[in-house]
């Protein structure tokens, strides 16, 4: 036998071994390097599935910031509230948004809301204020909820897509945090009316029910007028419920004092906090998928209404910072720290509460008709508010009064008082004329200075012999009093409307009548003419009242004809133009040598006006959105006759610009701004006016788009 043959077998076997070795060790490696690769792209595609995710809450963001800039409310109809689907060549995201504010928030909610929500109840609601004291910083979370006593996983379920812990709160409200009326779900809404009280008036669960029917079906709302006009016509609840609704239920309004019973929150039109859900999907060639990714995010664009908007809501932040009127800056006024008194520019407009709106509250063109059935003359107002043109009763603030009207002359001369001797004395005060011939102009004839206007006054004569003689009582008397409007050049030229009637004088022992006058011998009033046809009180009257509401009207550059009487006779009046009494004139009241007229409720209505606020001062620079106000239209009126615009200012009132498409302000981030608002009536008589009742300007701070939840899910 061969030896070598035996060693060749045994080499072979061994070659074959360790081939059969590496092919194992090739094999594995292959099949480890195949299982790396695998995981490598697993890893990369879930990568790619997070980041992927995670865009879709920076893109969800953008959205939310750039809706705030453009838009003064947020509605459900608004491209926000819709699915977004991006596609990719090998990929996709899935974004849903929703509002925040349309939830209750369980951190700041008071017994009554909570008792409201469905499925809890007061027990549950007693536990969850309970748990949130213990806590002190209350819930981290809304599933933090779950540990509630009475409360667990099924509990949850039912309540989860009601409440929430992240939405923003109004500081200036006892940190009230308000549901946004546009995007809530019905059971919030109910929540939030039923129970509401303000100790005389309650919201039932019917009228709950049936009003946020009423309310969903309207909605949305663009603006508080909008709002208040649904509760106004809504039938669900009387006349004193819906007022007090709108007063409670608005963020911007003055809450009456004291305070309610029983409340709730509030409502607002816009939101500041949003739940983002963000699913992405990644696929692989074959267009399967192959990683997959979930992130939850609650991003808050502010934690407080006061990081979001300034308002401007109640009078006093219509008159600057002199808040008493004193021409001083006194402590406490110095709002923007500036250390001088920064005043409002008030141009043809007027922020008296007791201003008229609408002018079917002239009740026969009198004011004054029936004190104790009355109290507030029978005519609408809106308080807190802004009106065109100007207005003066003489009661809401006398030295506001003083300070508007001077005297002409040395012979001028008034006070202000209460007119005790009419035939029916009335509670307030009134402008009495005094010395011989006065006459009074409106102070600021370049802050006054009227084009086309309206004019309405109260008159009252007391110390005149009708207030004992019943043969005359009630009836006017000879130039007693005039309402002027003079035009200073080379001629002074009175145009004006006055009480004509008998001529009385004082012979040392009484009134008597003037010689040659047949005793109440009444004649016409001189009244404006506009262009050229004479406006007049019509019917003419055979007789004047005593206490009469004289109503006049200028309108173009020029006041064409007049009627006056000719060589001094009362009987005879004549037509005459006189193109050089311009409408830019003075304002007057006048007196007659031996009576002291009582003039009242000077009412001066003209065609537009302006009023620009002081400037705000963000503490920092800021991102501006939107600029808006609350406008009330007379209900007499049509609203594109009756209009209200803004403008801003960023450079300290260089300059002012319109707003963009939804209010949107378009100067670039600063630190102030100013706000203009032009007030505007096309009513042929210029018999009506627009309110502005509050101002809403937003801004954002740089980079505050905060996410304050975050919780990401790998599949």
């Amino acid at each position: 036998m061969d030896k070598n043959k035996g060693h060749n077998g045994i080499a072979l076997l061994l070659v074959v071994g360790i081939l059969a070795v590496f092919t194992v060790t090739l094999t594995a490696f292959a099949l480890n390097m195949q299982l790396e690769k695998t995981a490598a792209v697993n890893y990369v595609n879930t990568i790619k599935a997070r980041y992927l995710s995670e865009a879709g809450i920076e893109y969800a963001r953008a959205i939310a910031r750039n809706n705030f800039k453009s838009t003064i409310t947020d509605t459900l109809a608004e491209r926000w509230a819709s699915n977004y689907s991006l596609t990719f060549p090998n990929g996709s995201i899935q974004i849903s948004i929703q509002d925040e504010q349309a939830r209750v928030n369980i951190n700041q909610a008071n017994l009554l809301l909570l008792s409201n929500i469905p499925s809890i109840g007061p027990t549950l609601a007693a536990n969850i204020i309970a748990y949130r004291t213990i806590e002190e910083a209350g819930f981290d979370t809304k599933e933090e909820v779950k540990n509630v006593t009475g409360i667990g996983s099924s509990k949850y379920s039912e309540i989860k897509d009601i409440i929430t812990v992240k939405s923003y709160y109004n500081s200036n409200r006892d940190y009230r945090c308000p549901i946004n009326v546009n995007t809530a779900t019905q059971e919030v809404i109910t929540a939030v009316l039923n129970g509401i009280s303000d100790g005389t008036n309650t919201i039932t669960a019917l009228e709950a029910q049936n009003l946020t029917n009423e309310l969903m079906t309207l909605r949305p709302f663009n603006s508080w007028i909008a709002f208040n006009t649904t509760i106004d016509t809504s039938g669900a609840i009387n006349s004193a419920k819906k007022n007090m609704l709108k007063t409670l239920l608005n963020p911007y309004s003055k809450w009456p004092t004291p305070g309610p019973t029983n409340f709730t929150t509030e409502f607002c039109l816009f939101s500041g906090c949003f739940q983002v859900i963000s699913n992405s999907t990644i696929l692989n060639r074959a267009g399967n998928p192959v990683a997959q990714s979930r992130v939850e995010a609650v991003m808050a664009l502010f934690s407080s209404i006061n990081d979001a908007a300034f308002t401007a809501t109640l009078k006093e932040d219509f008159r600057g910072e002199d808040a008493n009127y004193n021409g001083v800056l006194d402590t406490g006024e110095d709002i923007n720290a500036n250390g001088s008194l920064d005043v409002p520019e008030y141009q043809k407009v007027t922020w008296m509460d007791s201003c008229p709106v609408n002018s079917t509250d002239d009740l026969g063109l009198t004011y004054r008709q029936d004190f104790a059935a009355y109290p507030d003359y029978g005519y609408q107002t809106v308080k807190d508010s802004l009106k065109i043109g100007f207005w003066d009763n003489f009661d809401e603030n006398q030295d506001y009064s003083r300070d508007e009207w001077i005297r002409h002359d040395a012979a001028g001369d008034y006070t202000l008082g209460n007119d005790t001797t009419a035939p029916i004395p009335d509670a307030d005060n009134e402008i009495i004329l005094g010395g011989s011939f006065p006459v009074i102009d409106l102070m600021d004839t370049s802050k006054w200075n009227f084009s086309n206007f309206s004019i309405r006054a109260y008159v009252c004569d007391p110390d005149i012999p009708e207030a004992t003689d019943p043969n005359v009582y009630e009836r006017g008397w000879e130039d007693v009093s005039h309402l002027n409007f003079r035009r200073y050049g080379a001629i002074v030229y009175d145009n004006y409307v006055s009480c004509r009637g008998m001529w009385y004088f004082w012979n040392g022992f009484g009134w008597v009548p003037w010689p040659g006058f047949t005793p109440y011998d009444i004649y016409q009033p001189i009244h404006f003419l506009r262009l050229a046809t004479e406006h007049r009180i019509d019917p003419y009257p055979a007789l004047y009242n005593r206490q009469k509401t004289y109503k006049l009207l200028a309108q173009g550059a020029n006041v064409t004809s007049y009627v006056y009487y000719a060589n001094g006779s009362p009987n005879a009046p004549t037509l005459s133009a006189n193109d050089a009494t311009s409408s830019q004139g003075t304002i007057s009241i006048t007196g007659w040598w031996m009576f002291f007229p009582a003039w009242d409720d000077i009412r001066i209505i003209s065609s537009n006006g302006s009023y620009t606020s002081i400037s705000f001062n963000a503490g920092s620079q800021v991102e501006w959105g939107t600029v808006s106000g609350t406008v009330t239209t007379p209900s007499t009126a049509n609203s594109t006759s009756e209009t209200i615009s803004f403008q801003t200012s960023t450079d300290s009132g260089a300059s002012f610009l319109s707003p963009g498409a939804g209010g949107a302000i378009l100067q670039s981030p600063s630190q102030t701004i100013q706000y203009r608002a032009n007030l505007n009536t096309n009513d042929s008589d210029l018999s009506e006016t627009p309110v502005l009742e509050d101002v809403t300007v937003t801004f954002l701070k740089p980079n505050t788009v905060k996410t304050v939840y975050y919780k990401q899910i790998i599949e």
